[in-house]
């Protein structure tokens, strides 16, 4: 059934990762000189904006506070019902929720509340929700690379992304044997989810940065080279000499021709939904100085041309 809330549309050029167990996003940049045109390949993204993303992300990591745990949750489950979110978002969640239970579980057993006891899990429950996240979350992230045509091993594969071998080993006994003790599974579940923020949820995070990096350097040189587009075009008025004012024309060209490409390069860098959280707060950045003297040196000319 098709959901009712809006699905965002984004490019995915340079802003999603998976390390090397999931490339939820990043694709290589052309070679070739770059065309202002609007890229074809899109990825649905459950969340609005990338604040927002990083938002969730703070609020699933906050040890200190559990309703700040239990709003990224929820978050979570609003992206899933907009559209599929990436593995390592959704095993996050779960593990996640699961400790929250956990927690939830410790404090009612420690009171005499009737209520309370209502609410306890038995350990063998716990067990149960456990494994079956952490048994997931491998299976997820190995399945990526089962690219040939007999299946490789889960504990090479495993040892290739550097998922750590208790992971590996929990899942094997979960399948097969017994499960493991709650002890056991509550710190396996620590490590998972230090796996998960170093090999997704961190270098998301330094992808996006770099990004935003990108797209302000990229910003400001369109406007310089705009500026100084401005004043040839100004000078170029006066200019009687044919040689004189042909050469000009020549090099209002090339700088033309250089705008073109650091708007294509600002294109193909960030999506249009994407302007409003990267460029737009990057050109507010800008210092008051810095924008007026790009300011007096696009409209100083024109300004004192007018004024004569």
């Amino acid at each position: 059934e098709e959901s009712s809330i809006p699905m965002k549309k984004r490019k995915i050029s340079s802003c999603e990762t998976f390390s090397k167990a999931e490339h939820i996003g990043i694709s290589q940049q052309q070679k070739s000189k770059p065309k202002l045109q609007s890229i074809q390949h899109t990825k649905s993204v459950a969340w609005s904006s990338w604040d927002e993303w990083s938002d969730v992300m703070r609020a699933l990591f906050c040890k200190e506070r559990a309703d700040e745990r239990l709003r990224g949750i929820q978050w979570v489950r609003i992206w899933q019902s907009r559209c599929r979110v990436p593995h390592a978002v959704e095993s996050t969640a779960a593990l996640v929720e699961i400790d929250l239970v956990n927690e939830q579980n410790i404090i009612a057993q420690n009171k005499s509340d009737p209520e309370l006891q209502r609410i306890v899990r038995s350990d063998e429950e716990l067990k149960q929700m456990y494994s079956m996240a952490l048994l997931r979350l491998v299976n997820g992230v190995v399945d990526s690379l089962q690219r040939k045509k007999f299946a490789s091993p889960i504990s090479d594969l495993a040892e290739e992304l550097e998922l750590p071998r208790m992971l590996v080993d929990i899942r094997h006994s979960a399948t097969h044997n017994q499960l493991p003790t709650l002890s056991h599974l509550v710190l396996a579940a620590e490590l998972a989810k230090n796996w998960l923020k170093s090999n997704y949820w961190d270098q998301q995070a330094q992808q996006l940065r770099r990004c935003r990096e990108a797209s302000s350097s990229s910003l400001k040189r369109f406007l310089k080279l705009q500026s100084r587009l401005f004043a040839l075009k100004d000078k170029m008025e006066g200019m009687q000499q044919e040689e004189a004012l042909r050469k000009a024309m020549a090099r209002v060209e090339a700088v033309e021709e250089e705008v073109q490409a650091c708007l294509a390069h600002l294109v193909a860098s960030v999506s249009a939904s994407a302007v409003e959280c990267l460029l737009v707060p990057e050109m507010l950045a800008l210092s008051e100085a810095a924008a007026a003297e790009m300011l007096d040196d696009a409209c100083g000319p024109r300004a004192a041309s007018a004024g004569g």
